[in-house]
């Protein structure tokens, strides 16, 4: 229903997919990360908000976008490659740079929320051109007798898929993630496993979703953009959010083990995508087998405790 409603929507409003990818789709997806992120801040379980954010990070690049690109080979827009793949690799670095000091405090909160609120306004300035160039063309187009491409189906019953496809994983998302707290408790793991793992994987489950539903009905704007933004949203705000509600304190084995992956996964992103404009089934492979030695990693090697 997401995917469905994101499509027409951009069509009716003459944003392009890829925009709607980095707001629409990438917020709506990632507010099962919002709520757990900042319960488990609230509580006093930093590890959870933080194994939440990095582990949905590195699930969305390495698992869904490698898995999409196995399923069927992924174009990269230019503008991907020039503005906002450079901006999730800053945000990246950023992210242990503020946590050199031991904590993430509600000053470097504030930083990354400021970020966030940027970011955001400048996503909906280019919207804007956007929405003015397809005005523009479609105006040529008719001036010169050509053929207009109308924009198809309602925009308010693209408004009701959305919110009814973000009710939905919402719900789904709280559902699963309860569960899957439980059984991990019961398992005697420790909270940062069940974050990256448990946590990161099941609150992921709603860009799974319409992410591969987006390369299967072949809308890869609208796929990669979603995943880049869920990142960027992850990051700054979700992060931001957490550590204002109460600083986050990372262990060592999330700077020197989990950060560093996340960093691994989107510096890779750059050559992959740069090669031919596109992320072939060989890439896509790569980056999922990355995440099969993480996952190994941390469930067998010694810092699962």
């Amino acid at each position: 229903m997401l995917v469905r409603g994101a499509i027409t929507l951009s069509r009716r409003l003459g944003v392009s997919s890829l925009v709607v990818g980095l707001t629409v789709v990438a917020l709506g997806t990632s507010f099962p990360e919002l709520f757990v992120s900042v319960i488990a801040s609230a509580r006093g379980e930093p590890a959870v908000a933080l194994g939440n954010v990095i582990g949905s990070n590195i699930f969305n690049i390495a698992v869904i976008l490698g898995v999409g690109a196995i399923i069927r080979p992924v174009r990269v827009e230019l503008r991907l490659l020039q503005l906002e793949i450079p901006f999730v690799l800053f945000i990246t670095v950023l992210f242990p740079l503020l946590a050199t000091d031991g904590a993430i405090n509600r000053v470097d909160a504030a930083i990354l929320l400021v970020l966030f609120v940027s970011y955001m306004l400048y996503v909906r300035w280019t919207a804007r051109r956007d929405s003015l160039s397809v005005e523009s063309d479609v105006g040529d187009a008719s001036t010169e007798g050509g053929p207009r491409s109308p924009a198809t189906g309602s925009l308010w019953m693209a408004v009701v898929l959305v919110v009814a496809g973000l009710m939905t994983m919402a719900f789904a998302g709280r559902w699963l993630v309860d569960t899957a707290t439980d059984l991990a408790r019961l398992w005697g793991v420790s909270e940062r496993v069940i974050g990256l793992t448990l946590i990161a994987g099941g609150t992921s489950l709603p860009e799974l979703a319409s992410t591969l539903l987006a390369f299967l009905r072949r809308e890869s704007d609208l796929a990669v953009g979603s995943l880049l933004g869920s990142n960027v949203f992850n990051s700054l705000a979700i992060l931001g959010t957490a550590a204002m509600v109460n600083p986050l304190a990372p262990t060592r084995d999330f700077l020197r083990v989990d950060m560093l992956v996340m960093l691994l996964t989107i510096v890779l992103l750059i050559p992959l995508a740069r090669s031919r404009s596109r992320i072939g089934r060989w890439e896509g492979l790569g980056l999922f087998g990355i995440y099969v030695g993480y996952m190994l990693l941390i469930l067998l090697g010694p810092t699962r405790f």
